[in-house]
């Protein structure tokens, strides 16, 4: 309701407007106040001098505008035209608005707020080098708030992808009391620019700044599962597990690089113990029963596909086929492998594979018709 936000009755200049009798009914029919003493008519917005409409796809909704263009500057295109009159928004219209609070700016004495405003209406207009300029200048001036500045200052530097200038920045904004996401910004650009050794050193220094909050040894594993350096990549999760022991996912994705490393009987271990946390993963449960299927454990992986199966029939129905077809039950695994090819099923293994084992099977049969 408008009462939400504005006092009955309002006091502004009577302009006469269309259809405000049922604005009127509509409200004083609920409220039994006056709605309004007063009505203004304003002007229409067009697009490119256009009507703005969905059909035509014409129209810029206030989000979008606010990607592109300053919050002060889209106020400074309201204010070129007065209330009443059409406005025209526009590419060249909105550049237009931008110089205009430009050079409102400049007039102003220059204080922090008003660098900062500057630079970043600069940035907006992709002229990146002349909004550095500015947070450069203010971050000299001002050291006391220098951190802050020499963010937004890497942030126009990443954006020009010139990532050595951009942890310049945030290297000099680095002190004592940083935070670890001040630390994890760095490594962040450093991984960016291809220099591991720099980024792992940066990620440890924001897991030092941490208490309990195991998100860096999870970056850090993943950049040596990257490289393939497991054993690195597996004594940064063992740190993870030790800080938070009841999170299943650090088990499973320890599993995840057991099996990187060919070792099945590992990842199964790895695996057991994330599904004691979490005891309705189905993903879990077809992870171990994928390991015991790849040992040779026909049974054992037929056992927790079956569990599976009670659960989401498709994903399990192919799996099951697979392993009855690996115990030499032909018959039994027909049915399964058949429905695995139905829509919206899931598969370990490609259609045509399980196209060629079905084939396999009706021809062990003496079906050769069913086979070809």
């Amino acid at each position: 309701m408008l009462s939400n936000y504005f006092a009955y009755p309002s006091d502004l200049p009577e302009i006469e407007a269309f259809f405000k009798n049922y604005e009127i009914a509509q409200s004083e029919a609920l409220t039994g106040k006056t709605f309004a003493k007063y009505w203004i008519h304003h002007g229409l917005l067009t697009i490119n001098a256009q009507k703005m409409s969905k059909s035509l796809g014409n129209f810029v909704t206030i989000k979008d505008a606010l990607k592109k263009y300053h919050p002060d500057v889209i106020k400074m295109f309201f204010l070129h035209a007065h209330y009443a009159s059409a406005i025209d928004y526009s590419d060249k219209k909105m550049e237009e608005a931008a110089q205009a609070y430009e050079r409102y700016l400049k007039l102003q004495p220059q204080n922090a707020d008003i660098i900062i405003a500057l630079a970043e209406v600069y940035g907006q207009m992709g002229e990146r080098p002349r909004a550095a300029a500015l947070y450069e200048s203010y971050a000299q001036q001002q050291p006391e708030n220098a951190v802050h500045v020499r963010t937004l200052l890497a942030r126009i530097y990443e954006q020009q992808q010139d990532y050595k200038k951009a942890v310049e920045q945030l290297l000099l904004g680095l002190t004592g009391s940083s935070g670890p996401f001040a630390y994890a910004s760095v490594a962040e650009l450093y991984q960016r620019q291809g220099d591991l050794r720099r980024a792992v050193e940066y990620y440890e220094k924001a897991a030092e700044k941490s208490v309990n909050d195991t998100r860096w040894f999870i970056v850090l594993a993943s950049i040596f599962r990257d490289t393939q350096e497991y054993e690195k990549a597996s004594g940064y999760l063992d740190r993870a597990i030790k800080m938070e022991p009841g999170d299943h996912r650090l088990y499973e994705y320890r599993g995840d690089i057991a099996r990187d490393m060919q070792n099945v009987e590992g990842a199964i271990e790895w695996y057991d113990k994330a599904l004691a946390l979490n005891a309705s993963s189905i993903d879990l449960q077809l992870k171990i029963a994928d390991n015991h299927m790849e040992r040779g454990r026909f049974g054992l992986a037929l056992e927790g596909y079956y569990r599976v199966h009670a659960i989401d029939p498709l994903r399990a129905c192919q799996r099951i086929g697979s392993a009855l077809f690996a115990l030499g039950q032909i018959k039994e695994s027909i049915g399964y492998l058949e429905k695995s090819l139905s829509p919206g099923a899931s598969r370990a293994i490609p259609a045509y594979h399980i196209c060629l084992m079905l084939g396999d099977v009706h021809q062990r049969l003496n079906d050769p018709g069913r086979a070809i």
